[in-house]
């Protein structure tokens, strides 16, 4: 695997080359298939993903059956990376939508390299500030907005999203 491909996620951003090669020898390569589920809610967090390629769903389910999806991630993104700092377990369900290929990161080794290396602590508080902040208005759309406001949004937001990776913003792509 290139460090190129690690440049590319947020949370690897403005890292030397000689880190990005300390982070690529500790991650693993996964290969995994449509609908395959990463990790389930209340299961040890070992670890956290990088997308390389492909789509991840996180969502939690309600005692009733009911799912909500928290967040679709796609390349060049990291997720689970919040569970690194809570001892326990991943708060969530992560499923692929597509085939996808995958970095999985352990989590003790890649506190090791947290420690030693201060723009990478940065991105990570960058990275769970964006989460913070996408959280808050999740909330906030829930509670306070009608129906057809959280679907307006939802697809300007993807459209947005459209036009930052290099598609036409004209058309989108939902997942269902």
């Amino acid at each position: 695997m290139e460090t190129n491909l690690l440049k590319r996620c947020p949370l690897f951003a403005g890292l030397r080359d000689e880190d990005l090669k300390r982070v690529k020898a500790i991650a693993t390569l996964r290969q995994v298939g449509k609908k395959e589920i990463l990790f389930s809610e209340g299961e040890e967090a070992r670890g956290f993903y990088v997308i390389l390629s492909g789509k991840v769903k996180l969502y939690k389910i309600s005692s009733e059956g009911k799912e909500q999806i928290l967040h679709v991630v796609s390349a060049p993104d990291a997720f689970a990376e919040a569970a690194l700092f809570l001892e326990g377990s991943y708060p969530a369900f992560a499923e692929s939508l597509s085939d996808s290929q995958l970095l999985y990161i352990p989590k003790r080794d890649f506190i090791r390299l947290i420690e030693k290396n201060p723009q990478l602590s940065i991105n990570m508080i960058v990275s769970l500030s964006h989460y913070l902040r996408r959280f808050a208005s999740l909330i906030e759309e829930l509670s306070l907005k009608e129906v057809s406001s959280r679907i307006a949004k939802y697809l300007l937001d993807l459209s947005m999203k459209s036009s930052r990776e290099g598609e036409n913003p004209k058309e989108v792509e939902l997942d269902l």
